[in-house]
C-alpha cells in the first residue's frame, strides 16, 4: 500500500457514515489558512454536495451556534440534516440525535 491508498481505505466499521471522500491538489485551493503545523486549504464546492453533518459529541455550544448560523445563513436548513453524535449509556458505540436547525 502505498501513501495515495491510505486515503481510500476505510475500516467496515465505519460503513454506516456512507462518506466520499475527494482528493484536490493543494495548489487548486481558493483560500490558504496558515495554521501550525500545516496550513488549512480551503477548496469551492456546490453546497449541494453535502447532504449531512455529523457533529461530535464534544462540540462546544460556540462552534455549535456558528455552524447552525452558517446553514441558515447559506439557506440550508431545508436540505441539510445535522446530528449529534452520543456516546452510549451501555454500550460502546455512538447514537446519533437530529439536531434541529
Amino acid at each position: 500500500m502505498d501513501g495515495i491508498d491510505l486515503f481510500f481505505v476505510k475500516s467496515v466499521h465505519w460503513a454506516y457514515e456512507r462518506e466520499w471522500r475527494m482528493l484536490v491538489p493543494l495548489e487548486d485551493a481558493v483560500e490558504v489558512v496558515p495554521g501550525a503545523p500545516y496550513a488549512t486549504h480551503l477548496f469551492d464546492f456546490p453546497a449541494t454536495a453535502v447532504r449531512q453533518v455529523i457533529v461530535g459529541a464534544r462540540m462546544t455550544d460556540t462552534n455549535m451556534d456558528a455552524l447552525l448560523s452558517s446553514v441558515r445563513a447559506f439557506g440550508l436548513a431545508r436540505t441539510l440534516g445535522i446530528k449529534r453524535a452520543v456516546p452510549d449509556a451501555t454500550d460502546f458505540k455512538l447514537k446519533f440525535h437530529e439536531l434541529p436547525v
